[in-house]
């Protein structure tokens, strides 16, 4: 399964060379994680199913990946000055971006997370939270309301997660509500960073958000090949650790 982890589709000649093996047991693996449900046959070879994300409760969310999170949210928080405006939007890494400015002087920071609300109180930081729905897996403020309040307010950076990255390179959530108030972020901020570990790409969710070549920058550890930074484009900033 390596090489279509990697390429995503293989011929079956592909497949039989790498593996070193004839084309007729590259066949018969292929029918087996058919059956298993981890890809596609397809005419000359076979195309990897990509997983679908739905959403996961909070604690999930904690407990995966932390130290990878905090790696992006030390990037991410280096574009962060003294006086900004920031949004940060629900999520773990941007939580982890919470702590790592909450000691800078004179920010003001608009979230749509309640935990993150609550981590900032004892900060320096001015706090505005977004009203609305409260989806309580997850403690994000979501619907109308969030959104009228938002088109009020002008932040200099937002920071946005993101719950999958498919193989276009499109940034997708399993909330419609959260595709709206997403797209509704980066169409007020003067700048708008997508942060996103190597976990989410390659993987899908039912609503569609926008392409990541419309974001300013994209903060991840993923390793994308050559066609995917050129899906990224050059109007986006790529930053790794």
């Amino acid at each position: 399964m390596a090489l279509m982890e990697a390429k995503e589709t293989a011929t079956t000649e592909e497949l039989a060379h790498f593996l070193k093996v004839s084309e007729m047991t590259v066949r018969r693996d292929l029918d087996y994680f058919q059956r298993g449900g981890k890809l596609q046959r397809c005419h000359g070879g076979a195309v990897l199913v990509q997983r679908t994300v739905g959403e996961a409760a909070y604690e999930q969310k904690m407990a995966k990946d932390m130290e990878a999170k905090r790696r992006l949210a030390d990037i991410a928080a280096s574009l962060v000055k003294p006086g900004m405006t920031v949004y940060l939007d629900a999520g773990t890494t941007t939580y982890c971006l919470a702590e790592a400015i909450a000691q800078m002087e004179g920010l003001t920071v608009i979230t749509n997370d309640l935990k993150i609300a609550l981590r900032l109180l004892a900060s320096p930081a001015e706090i505005v939270v977004l009203g609305g729905q409260v989806q309580k897996g997850t403690g994000s403020m979501l619907g109308d309301v969030a959104l009228e309040q938002l088109g009020q307010l002008r932040p200099a950076i937002a920071f946005l997660g993101s719950a999958s990255i498919d193989a276009r390179l499109y940034n997708l959530t399993p909330t419609q509500e959260k595709a709206f108030l997403k797209q509704a972020v980066r169409s007020v901020a003067q700048s708008c960073y997508l942060i996103a570990d190597a976990s989410k790409f390659h993987s899908s969710a039912l609503y569609a958000i926008d392409s990541l070549s419309v974001y300013d920058g994209v903060i991840t550890d993923a390793v994308l090949s050559e066609s995917e930074k050129r899906l990224l484009g050059k109007r986006t900033r790529l930053m790794t650790p």
